[in-house]
């Protein structure tokens, strides 16, 4: 039994990762949150044992009673789980519990005293786990400096379910486009993430004005997740009409099909599954330099610098001129990339055999 900790079910990446691994075992894996969001419908739905927790003694009680009658292992997602996995492991110490990290340590941005406490913690909290995975090189990496003490480490990537992302049928998706107020001569980029400064879409909203200006408006952006509607102060006069604030949305697989690009320029990101479930869709990426951005997309798009307007908009040119068939071979390449490599089956099987040979 993996009983998996996680802070919420809010529609993030890591939540949505868990999910994901809950549903290659459904009666295996039991979730364990503190506040509710849009993936606890999800595993309702799917069967999966989810609870509720309100303090740090409630799970205690409920792990160390599972703990008696299963083979059980504690997955702590995200750090205030992973605080909470530490002690958990400090009071018990015949209970299996791992730290499971999905962020870089890369970003430019300082850290302020609340966070750099917590990672404190956790560091302090990493020598009595039984080990640490990391969902990227890059994480792996900068946990290295000063923040991790546990030597049972692996990296393990984002999984991606083939049978639910996939490239789709144009023809078929003609309303959905129009109904978004989108032409069938306009190329379409697409953004996925929560209205966050590390989004930087202050950089992607300036860069893509200056491109579709340059091109006489024949391109439009859409834009989607959390408070991204909030971004309409920042949307210059004379390019309204061609970024779509989408908002908050929970199944992004229609907005990927009807799209040609991805388009994610952060300042920081672990291995993002965005770029993964558009890659699985058809879609060259476009990307900015981090984490483990360039390993994911190899060949099939573009990588830029962070936080640098001229560069993306170069990018976003050449992206734009690319022909018909030099489209469709990235197109293919980028769906055999996550598929071979990145299978969310395969990736799971590696979560049993950390978990269970360690």
């Amino acid at each position: 039994m993996i009983a998996h900790i996680i802070p919420s079910l809010e529609f993030g990446g890591a939540e949505r990762m868990l999910l994901k691994l809950c549903l290659c075992d459904k009666k295996n894996n039991i979730v364990f949150y503190f506040k509710t969001g849009p993936i606890l419908s999800d595993l309702n739905k799917q069967g999966v044992k989810s609870f509720k927790i309100n303090s740090f003694i409630d799970l205690c009680r409920v792990l160390f009673r599972l703990n008696l009658r299963s083979n059980l292992v504690v997955n702590c997602w995200l750090y205030k789980s992973c605080i909470f996995g530490g002690f958990i492991k400090i009071l018990n110490s015949s209970i299996p519990v791992y730290f499971n990290h999905r962020n870089s340590l890369d970003c430019k941005n300082k850290y302020g005293m609340k966070r750099r406490f917590v990672l404190y913690l956790v560091y302090k909290l990493s020598k009595y786990v039984d080990g640490v995975i990391y969902n990227s090189e890059s994480g792996y990496k900068t946990y290295q400096i000063k923040y991790n003490q546990c030597t049972n480490q692996i990296v393990l990537p984002n999984g991606f379910d083939d049978q639910i992302f996939m490239p789709g049928n144009r023809s078929k998706l003609g309303d959905f486009r129009h109904n978004l107020g989108i032409n069938d001569y306009e190329l379409v980029f697409v953004c996925s993430g929560r209205n966050h400064s590390v989004k930087r879409y202050d950089i992607i909203i300036e860069a893509f004005s200056k491109f579709n200006e340059k091109i006489n408006n024949k391109a439009k952006l859409l834009i989607c997740g959390t408070d991204t509607k909030n971004l309409k102060t920042i949307i210059p006069d004379f390019c309204r009409d061609s970024i779509i604030l989408v908002g908050e949305v929970t199944n992004m697989i229609k907005y990927y099909q009807i799209s040609d690009y991805l388009l994610l320029y952060s300042d920081t990101e672990g291995f993002p599954n965005v770029v993964g479930e558009a890659m699985l869709c058809g879609l060259p990426a476009i990307v900015s330099d981090v984490g483990d951005c360039r390993k994911l997309v190899e060949d099939t798009g573009w990588v830029g610098n962070s936080g640098d307007v001229l560069n993306l908009v170069s990018i976003l040119y050449s992206a734009y001129n690319v022909s018909s068939i030099e489209y469709r071979n990235r197109s293919d390449r980028a769906v055999e990339i996550i598929t071979k490599k990145y299978s969310i089956n395969n990736i799971y099987e590696k979560y049993l055999r950390f978990f269970y040979a360690s």
